[in-house]
């Protein structure tokens, strides 16, 4: 009878103690469905981090950002949301790292430091921008998890960081021009559609061609004893009529396509040792406005005023009598017949402003000139004259432009083309087109003349190679 009750108390035991899991089991499933279960009591992975491993490249000078280079996905195992909080390892040679969702920063590693859990509700997915900027090469390891989930939610991901040079990444790939000069000076830059390169008037070489572009898809950086500037730029549109007088129309507006004759802007003071790199394929509008200011018969450089008149411009370092002379034969007494012209504004962006200078051809020949001012603290001058003559026969003397320095004023002039049909030269007085010379008519090509109050660059030669990012 003892063996009996002690049997029915041992099964009554077991009883209570099946009830009592049956019961805890039902709470558990009323209180958490089977997936919370797994994620609480299996320890089963509910939140994934993409890539585990990501290689990125990193400056020293500029903040790089990747975008949507990390995800954070929510599996749904559980049903559930996850606030995850992020933290890192201590990093070597960086400067900064900062991971944006949806352009708002949620984490922050350097100078500042911040961080604020990023939300994933159940079967969601975030993208993260990553931002970098680093001194030395290294590494970094990123870690998410949510606090009360620990074994489902924890993900790490290792970011490897490289340095280049490149001015930014956005940028897929660049020119690098480098001047070899005998003498030191300002370099007004002109880059054609077509890549044709002009310094201070003068085709220097040429490179790939920019058409195609868009007129913002360019950035433009000078190196200067191992640091960086950002050089403003504009892109003019260009027209080459029949007659091959090349002929400007305004600045592209952004976005626009850059065609073969259209013409990249920007001023640089060169030096043996400096870079210029024409970055492209990114996008960075130079969106300021220009300082030179063009009033009713004059135009504001700098602080300084020049006069336009119907023979041309007047400044107080120098005077260009862009109308000049022409003198025919078979008079009683030498006449040196003069045409007026008239000016209008052909282009004005953040960088240069040109104005269009014609004659009016009553005297059978005609100047076309234009005259570009460099702003920015530049206060240059850079003129294309283009001279025609619908007059055949002998010209005892055809001068175009007179000239008159005053003070320190520096002047580069450059032949063009016209030296290849007019024994033009530079004399005191300006430029003698020709003397005493059989012409048949037409246009003769252009000639350039810079003038500032700072010396212009002697270029020797400007080398140039491509690469495209991450640059080496």
């Amino acid at each position: 009878m003892g063996g009996m009750v002690v049997r029915l108390r041992k099964r009554d035991v077991y009883l209570y103690l099946a009830s009592l899991l049956v019961a805890a089991f039902a709470t558990l499933v009323l209180l958490y469905p089977l997936g919370v279960q797994a994620v609480v009591v299996g320890g089963a992975r509910d939140v994934e981090a993409k890539p585990a491993e990501l290689d990125v490249y990193a400056s020293n000078t500029t903040v790089y950002c990747y975008g949507g280079a990390l995800e954070l996905k929510n599996l749904g195992a559980a049903g559930q949301a996850y606030r995850l909080r992020i933290s890192a390892s201590p990093p070597r040679g960086l400067s900064l790292l900062e991971l944006r969702l949806n352009g708002s920063a949620v984490f922050a590693l350097g100078a500042v430091n911040a961080s604020r859990e990023v939300v994933l509700p159940a079967g969601s997915s975030a993208r993260l921008d990553l931002c970098v900027k680093a001194s030395s090469p290294g590494s970094v390891e990123l870690v998410f998890v949510d606090p009360a989930y620990a074994r489902a939610t924890e993900s790490r991901v290792r970011v490897s960081y490289r340095l280049t040079d490149w001015w930014n990444n956005t940028f897929p790939r660049r020119v690098e021009l480098v001047p070899v000069v005998s003498k030191p000076g300002v370099a007004l830059f002109e880059v054609t559609g077509s890549g044709e390169v002009y310094v201070n008037g003068r085709l220097v070489r040429r490179i790939s061609g920019i058409a195609g572009l868009g007129s913002d898809a360019f950035a433009v950086v000078l190196r200067r004893s191992g640091a960086d500037y950002l050089l403003p730029y504009q892109v003019e549109a260009w027209t080459v009529r029949g007659d091959g007088v090349a002929e400007p129309s305004g600045v592209r507006r952004p976005g626009e396509a850059v065609w073969g004759d259209d013409r990249l802007v920007f001023a640089a003071y060169l030096e043996n040792g400096s870079r210029i790199y024409i970055y492209m394929g990114g996008r960075y509008p130079w969106g300021e406005a220009g300082d030179v200011q063009v009033l009713e018969g004059a135009a504001l450089l700098g602080g300084e005023r020049l006069n336009l008149s119907r023979w041309g411009v007047e400044a107080r370092g120098f005077s260009l009598n862009l109308s000049g002379y022409v003198v025919f034969p078979y008079q009683s007494v030498k006449e040196e017949l003069s045409d007026p012209g008239s000016w209008r504004n052909a282009a004005s962006g953040p960088v240069r402003t040109v104005l269009w200078f014609s004659t009016t051809g009553f005297s059978n020949y005609r100047v076309e000139a234009a005259v570009t001012l460099w702003g920015r603290g530049v206060n240059a001058a850079l003129v294309y004259v283009w001279p025609s003559l619908s007059y055949r026969g002998i010209v005892l003397e055809w001068v175009s432009p007179r000239i008159a320095l005053r003070g320190n004023t520096s002047l580069a002039f450059n032949p063009g083309t016209t030296g290849n049909y007019l024994p033009l030269r530079l004399e005191k007085y300006g430029v003698a087109l020709c003397r005493d010379f059989f012409l048949s008519g037409g246009t003769y090509g252009y000639f350039s003349l810079a003038l500032g109050p700072a010396p212009f660059a002697e270029l020797k030669r400007l080398d140039a190679a491509y690469s495209s990012f991450p640059g080496g």
